[in-house]
């Protein structure tokens, strides 16, 4: 849900794993790259491209969602 916190109006985040990581898991050794791409994989990002610079698209995952 961090991912939801960091993104702008549009749903946005700019692509930069590392500066990603030490938001949202400061003390921890993961590969954010390697998750990254496994939320895009699911459905729940979309890495795209704009200007040379890369992007994510944080997907609603509330659509996404099959609660109760």
């Amino acid at each position: 849900h961090d991912l939801l916190l960091l993104r702008d109006s549009a749903g946005y985040i700019q692509w930069q794993p590392e500066a990603l990581k030490a938001k949202i898991f400061p003390y921890e050794s993961v590969d954010m790259e390697k998750i990254l791409l496994s939320l895009c994989e699911l459905g729940l990002l979309e890495k795209m491209h704009q200007n040379g610079i890369a992007y994510a698209l944080v997907l609603d995952v509330t659509t996404q969602c099959q609660c109760c």
